[in-house]
């Protein structure tokens, strides 16, 4: 890994989730949902920092308060909850990254050697690295490398739909960017979702995780093969 490219981990995590008020508060094996991702991206290795980006807002006090107790930077922004876009790109300026890793608070079965391979494609300069538009892998299972200066280049072109999802303008204009896709495979997509939206969610995932907190969406996967 060139050692001039620094590379962040940004954790998008917020209180007011429409169909799981809370639920980064929520127990997963012990922890806070929050904190059981905290410390899944603890095991990606060439990641310098590892960040939480929440809003300003009063109510996302507890999301700066678990990032914290579980070791995280974290980084506030303006109150507008749905421009997530320029939440991760003052982010991840403020921190100076080349790149940084997108990782959903609501997606705990995070896959430290995916995020590494990715990674090792940094070198290369793409724009984005991902394994999102095939969708080869789970729902949860999600990989989004970006470069910062692009999405600081393009970023005046989004509309508000592109604010609030981040990526959706380079998939939409995929032939304008340099876009290396990441696609698995392994004979079956595992049908298993790994993302936390309602409560039903989390307590299958501490079904899941029960024995071991370091499981792999490939172990529900060769189960099934």
């Amino acid at each position: 890994m060139d050692r001039n490219k620094r590379i962040i981990a940004i954790i998008a995590a917020r209180m007011d989730s429409n169909r799981f008020p809370g639920k980064m508060t929520h127990d997963l094996r012990g922890d806070p949902l929050l904190g059981f991702v905290i410390e899944r991206v603890k095991n990606v290795k060439n990641v310098e920092i590892i960040l939480v980006a929440t809003s300003s807002r009063p109510i996302d006090d507890p999301i700066a308060q678990i990032a914290h107790s579980y070791g995280a930077s974290v980084y506030r922004g303006d109150m507008v909850i749905d421009n997530v876009a320029l939440r991760f790109l003052n982010c991840a300026k403020n921190y100076h990254a080349s790149y940084f890793v997108r990782i959903n608070g609501d997606s705990p079965c995070v896959d430290a050697k995916l995020i590494e391979k990715g990674i090792s494609y940094c070198q290369e300069d793409y724009d984005i690295i991902t394994n999102i538009p095939s969708r080869t892998f789970p729902y949860g299972i999600s990989l989004e490398i970006i470069k910062t200066s692009i999405l600081e280049t393009v970023y005046p072109l989004f509309s508000q739909y592109d604010r609030e999802h981040i990526t959706s303008y380079f998939y939409r204009n995929h032939t304008c960017f340099s876009i290396k896709e990441i696609v698995n495979t392994l004979s079956i997509r595992a049908i298993k979702k790994f993302a936390v939206d309602t409560l039903e969610d989390l307590d299958e995932l501490n079904d899941f995780f029960q024995n071991n907190k370091n499981r792999s969406w490939h172990d529900f996967q060769e189960s099934i093969v």
